[in-house]
């Protein structure tokens, strides 16, 4: 009897273990999940259940009625539309294909819950990450094996007229944060080729033989309100008829894209051939300074009327 008293007198009721560090740390964590995913779902499903998100006056975006799946949890729509006015384009209107929205855990950077979308866009294979936060979705792209997230450029002639483009692209990283308002915060946009081709074509008056650029980079990202920095435009190699190389600044009008502003330079350099066969190209580029045998060239003006300068 005094063996169970004493025992029962060592039995220690402090509960001092349960506030170590690391079961405080495992609290905050356990009561932030808890919130976050009140937060985060209610945002979440409240921005899915529409069915229009108006970007402009002249941009919404259409989707069909979202059906929810609580078997391994999912979003899927029959389709969502991009209006070819988006682009100031009036040719063909974007289209996400059967996109299917899956459950994929927490995400700690940026911090949120996790979603993978699945679709078809211009008959290519797209996968991206939607990360839901407490006031905002992050949206991030990557490059993926077996051909996910790597577009073919002839499926995007309609949308580069007047210019016809062909090879791969290759979606490195394109990472942007909107409220659920619709409202862009954050972009950074990083996309190559190595295969770029500009088939034989009529541009302007320019008869072009087939030029194999090869090489393209384009790298992006936001500075503040309606202002982006174009950080790199790198167009050619040593192999190629073409080699340029821009950056700058592009203004863009929320109100319509067609007077998105323009402030970039950069150099261009065309082989000798080329210019031999094209006398108006060379003409044209003639009234740019050289150096180094690259024509130093300011782009002005807007997005649709755009005003070469040679580079101040």
């Amino acid at each position: 009897m005094k063996n169970s008293e004493k025992e029962i007198q060592d039995i220690d009721y402090s509960m001092s273990p349960l506030w170590s560090p690391k079961y405080i740390i495992g609290y905050v964590l356990i009561c932030v999940i808890v919130i976050g995913t009140h937060l985060a779902n209610s945002n979440i499903l409240a921005f899915l259940n529409q069915t229009s998100y108006k970007i402009n006056s002249r941009c919404t975006i259409q989707t069909t009625t979202p059906h929810f799946s609580l078997f391994m949890p999912k979003v899927y729509f029959d389709k969502i539309t991009i209006p070819s006015q988006c682009l100031n384009k009036s040719s063909k209107n974007i289209v996400l294909e059967k996109p299917i929205i899956h459950f994929n855990f927490v995400s700690f950077s940026p911090l949120g819950f996790k979603f993978v979308l699945e679709t078809v866009v211009l008959g290519q294979s797209l996968e991206l990450d939607l990360i839901a936060g407490f006031s905002d979705l992050s949206i991030l792209i990557e490059n993926k094996s077996n051909n996910i997230n790597t577009i073919q450029l002839r499926d995007l002639n309609d949308f580069t007229s007047p210019v016809r483009l062909d090879g791969e692209l290759i979606i490195s990283t394109i990472f942007a944060t909107l409220s659920y308002k619709g409202v862009l915060s954050d972009l950074a946009v990083n996309v190559a080729s190595k295969n770029l081709v500009l088939p034989a074509q009529n541009i302007k008056g320019f008869n072009l033989k087939v030029l194999n650029i090869n090489k393209l980079l384009i790298q992006m990202n936001k500075l503040n309100n309606n202002k982006f920095h174009l950080e790199k435009f790198i167009i050619g190699d040593d192999k190629s008829p073409i080699i340029g190389q821009f950056a700058g600044e592009i203004i863009v009008n929320k109100k319509n894209f067609a007077y998105t502003g323009l402030q970039i330079g950069g150099e261009l350099k065309v082989s000798d051939s080329m210019l031999e066969e094209n006398f108006l190209l060379k003409a044209l580029l003639d009234q740019f300074d050289k150096k180094d045998k690259f024509y130093q060239i300011q782009v002005d003006g807007s997005i649709t009327a755009p005003n070469f300068t040679s580079k101040r």
